[in-house]
């Protein structure tokens, strides 16, 4: 995950993203003599959404977005029914943890709409 992890979020852009990450989702008009906003390179924002609370992937990386590592396992999964879905109870978060640095991350597993 060498890009920006906001990218891989579901929460990116959300009331629930940090502001300083959220403002960068949405493209905004200038204003007369208003500078052009220069986006921070990936390693200061991503340090921003690592610290996040909110920080969920919208599916399993390869790597372990924390320290991108491949040595992480699969530590509890969460289940709810939801309307979308006709078959009852489905797992709609897994959590990970990495066996490197120790850190926890969770993947959105709700069906995808297409």
């Amino acid at each position: 995950m060498e890009d920006y992890l906001s990218n891989h979020c579901i929460n990116f852009g959300s009331s629930y993203c940090i502001p300083e990450v959220a403002k960068w989702r949405y493209a905004q008009q200038l204003r007369n003599g208003e500078p052009i906003p220069i986006k921070p390179i990936p390693i200061e924002l991503n340090k921003r959404c690592k610290e996040c609370d909110e920080f969920i992937l919208k599916e399993k990386p390869e790597v372990c977005p924390y320290c991108a590592e491949k040595r992480f396992s699969l530590l509890t999964q969460t289940s709810g029914g939801w309307p979308e879905s006709r078959e009852g109870i489905q797992p709609f978060q897994e959590v990970y943890s990495c066996k490197s640095c120790g850190k926890e991350f969770s993947v959105d597993t709700r069906p995808k709409k297409q």
